[in-house]
């Protein structure tokens, strides 16, 4: 009997101790808004403790023609060094090429063939490892972001607000009324014995 008894004690207690928890406390608006706002530190964008990139800010801002332009920038990007590294590979290939080559030589009088290597380079297979080299460079320096950080600030600017908004913090004076208490205590003036009111907040 006391065997059956003990673990019915035991998940009792246990049931009973997690219904005397606190509640987690609910987090404030103010709270919930320094969460999930965003803010610049150099040239980036944080949110909270975490970096925003450039596709969830515009997603966050609901600038879709921002994120598409990211996008066609980032895919120009990609096809310039892949252009510039095929052609720069396939020249230097030719160049080599052209500059092992070898040419066969008979002399009629003597009947003896001579073998001489290299002969006249050319040089279109090092103009075109030049360009290809070009636009390879130009691929990797190519910005993939649209948007200066100026546009940046206004953007986090519009979405801090609208997040104020929604949360129903319209400003500084909403954040002070709902962070504020104000207690006003009259006292006698020393001087003139007329009570004024000392506030408190």
């Amino acid at each position: 009997m006391m065997s059956r008894t003990l673990p019915l004690a035991v998940v009792a207690a246990t049931i009973s101790g997690l219904l005397a928890r606190p509640a987690a406390a609910q987090p404030t608006p103010e709270q919930q808004f320094a969460q999930q706002s965003l803010r610049m530190e150099g040239s980036e964008v944080m949110r909270g403790d975490w970096p925003v990139y450039p596709t969830t800010l515009y997603l966050l801002t609901g600038r879709a023609d921002l994120r598409e332009r990211l996008r066609t920038r980032a895919l120009t990007r990609t096809l310039l060094v892949s252009a510039g590294g095929a052609l720069l590979i396939v020249s230097f290939v030719w160049g080599l090429h052209d500059a092992a080559k070898t040419t066969d030589t008979t002399d009629p009088l003597t009947g003896t063939t001579t073998t001489t290597s290299g002969g006249e380079i050319s040089p279109y297979p090092w103009i075109i490892a030049a360009v290809g080299g070009a636009t390879m460079i130009t691929g990797f320096l190519l910005p993939t972001d649209p948007v200066g950080s100026d546009e940046k600030e206004a953007l986090i600017r519009d979405y801090n607000r609208r997040l104020r908004e929604s949360m129903g913090l319209t400003g500084a004076l909403e954040t002070a009324r709902r962070t504020a208490r104000i207690t006003a205590v009259p006292t006698l003036d020393g001087r003139s014995g007329m009570l004024v009111a000392g506030f408190a907040f």
